[in-house]
């Protein structure tokens, strides 16, 4: 079965070419709450004013297989906040949508009602904004999408309560801003989003990131871009900085084969023991302690 493709485009300049209200916000009382589009191409004559592609203020809203390009704001523009009558946008879904060269964002969904929407296989490229930019309060779903040369950067996760999942959403290299903004609690898992993950990655709250490199049969620890762990082929955990172990009582233990390094912040004399473990039993074989206000290293040279 032959694909027709979209229908011919609507030509505008200077106003927002589709807008989808929520009973909120529609003129004559009505709402498009539930909506389908499909099959059709918005672009915009000129970019004098500040319009969006598709404005989506209305619920369960879907677009399917469509095109916005050339507008001076957004391709599409998700939002409303219930609370303040401004709208209810949630349980939106983006399906094979393509943004191209607006002067805002590609895709862009926010407020406190922009939440649990889709975003399946679209693309946003050559925006002058952020390629897929969500600061909703409770976070959408990010699947399969792709980014390229968006002046802002691809992927932008600004929410810093929802935790919107990035799943096998990929970058185009060498063109435009490759960089993701995520300062949130996005999971990011797989695919490409930016040129500092070059292999599988699983990333998480304050930009912790776990990234797997199978050929070197290697697992990476960072924070932000900086390597703070990792766990290589020989099955050691390495290079371990900036990791804090702490309980109730200010004490922690840190342990690494046979080795145990027992820290106590407040103690009143010793401030860390290092034991080793002999026929299952831990032996301390050397301390830090407090002496007259001064830290002071003692070592036994066996256990």
């Amino acid at each position: 079965m032959r694909r027709r493709p979209p229908d011919q485009e609507n030509v505008l300049s200077a106003v927002t070419g589709l807008r989808l209200h929520s009973f909120f916000t529609a003129p004559d009382g009505g709402s498009a709450d539930t909506t389908i589009v499909r099959q059709i191409q918005v672009a915009a004559a000129g970019k004098t004013t500040t319009a969006h592609g598709i404005d989506i203020n209305a619920n369960s809203v879907s677009i399917e297989n469509c095109v916005t390009r050339s507008f001076k704001g957004r391709g599409v523009h998700i939002w409303g906040n219930a609370a303040l009558a401004t709208g209810n946008a949630n349980n939106w879904c983006l399906f094979r949508h393509k943004s191209i060269n607006c002067d805002g964002d590609g895709i862009n969904a926010e407020d406190a009602d922009g939440n649990a929407g889709l975003a399946l296989a679209c693309d946003a490229r050559s925006n002058g904004g952020w390629g897929f930019r969500d600061n909703s309060k409770l976070g959408n779903t990010y699947v399969a999408g792709h980014a390229a040369g968006n002046l802002g950067g691809s992927y932008a996760n600004l929410s810093t309560v929802g935790y919107s999942p990035y799943l096998g959403c990929y970058v185009e290299g060498g063109t435009g801003s490759a960089t993701s903004l995520q300062v949130g609690f996005p999971l990011v898992l797989g695919g490409l989003l930016a040129e500092d993950y070059d292999s599988p990655c699983i990333q998480g709250g304050g930009n912790l990131k776990i990234r797997l490199q199978p050929g070197a049969s290697r697992l990476l620890i960072f924070r932000g871009n900086t390597e703070i762990g990792r766990i290589d082929n020989d099955n050691r955990l390495k290079n371990l900085a900036g990791f804090t172990f702490v309980d109730g009582n200010d004490l922690f233990d840190w342990s690494a084969g046979l080795i145990t390094w027992r820290h106590r912040n407040s103690g009143p004399v010793d401030i860390g023991r290092l034991y080793a473990t002999v026929a299952g039993v831990p032996v301390l074989c050397g301390r830090i302690q407090v002496n007259g206000g001064t830290p002071e290293a003692i070592y036994k040279t066996t256990p």
